[in-house]
């Protein structure tokens, strides 16, 4: 026997591809043309005589399934901070590179509320500008056996953050100026307050409210001057 023409055939209908190969060992490894979870069919026939060219009849068709995609294990986020975090895994497929997307956490993914995309070369990736405290869904997807597969998501939270908020006055013989919480957590609502002294009354507050007490929902370091101005009589 000198060489064989195997027809491979998914789910014994669709030819996918005849080829003729030098059969000198055993077995014959098919490679490049399957996909994985799939199943097919495969026939073979031998080459008779070469001088003459004959081929016998292809032989009775054997079924056979691929294995299922492992894609990876062991998807973790660590190291969280307000604004980055670690995303690791295992590495099952050997693959060369993963794609990572992460978004706000919700109902699978979503192209349009992606918030960070990179390509990993490794079993690890930092991701970075996200925003304090808040959830999010992480996505890994892995080539495997020409087709991509996405893995199920994990979901983590971001940490908070320490910001300061200031409360200060245009003149101080004029008024004084509180605020309820000097160093807010990220989300912590913060109040401010403004007193005039005698024969003086408040104008309004730098960021333009003019209430005498009034709150901030602290993203960031926060701070307000309050302006007081005399009593006309």
């Amino acid at each position: 026997v000198q060489a064989k023409s195997v027809e491979i055939a998914d789910n014994a209908s669709l030819v996918l591809q005849q080829k003729e190969a030098t059969a000198t060992a055993n077995p014959y490894v098919i490679e490049g043309m399957l996909l994985p979870g799939c199943t097919y069919s495969i026939r073979v026939a031998t080459l008779c005589d070469e001088a003459s060219g004959f081929v016998s009849a292809f032989s009775e068709s054997t079924q056979f399934t691929t294995g299922d995609c492992i894609g990876l294990s062991n998807l973790a986020v660590n190291n969280i901070t307000a604004t980055s975090a670690t995303v690791s895994w295992t590495d099952d497929m050997g693959s060369a590179s993963r794609n990572v997307y992460v978004q706000p956490a919700g109902d699978g993914l979503d192209w349009s509320s992606v918030v960070f995309y990179g390509t990993a070369y490794s079993t690890n990736i930092e991701v970075t500008g996200l925003e304090p405290m808040t959830t999010y869904d992480v996505y890994v997807e892995t080539l495997c056996g020409g087709m991509w597969m996405m893995s199920e998501p994990y979901t983590f939270t971001t940490a908070r953050t320490r910001h300061v908020a200031t409360a200060s006055v245009n003149d101080t013989l004029r008024g004084s100026a509180t605020v309820s919480n000097a160093q807010p957590w990220y989300g912590d609502t913060v109040v401010f307050s403004a007193t005039p002294a005698v024969g003086y009354h408040f104008v309004g507050w730098s960021n333009g409210t003019t209430d005498a007490t009034t709150s901030v929902v602290a993203t960031g370091d926060v701070a307000l001057t309050a302006y007081f101005a005399i009593n006309n009589y």
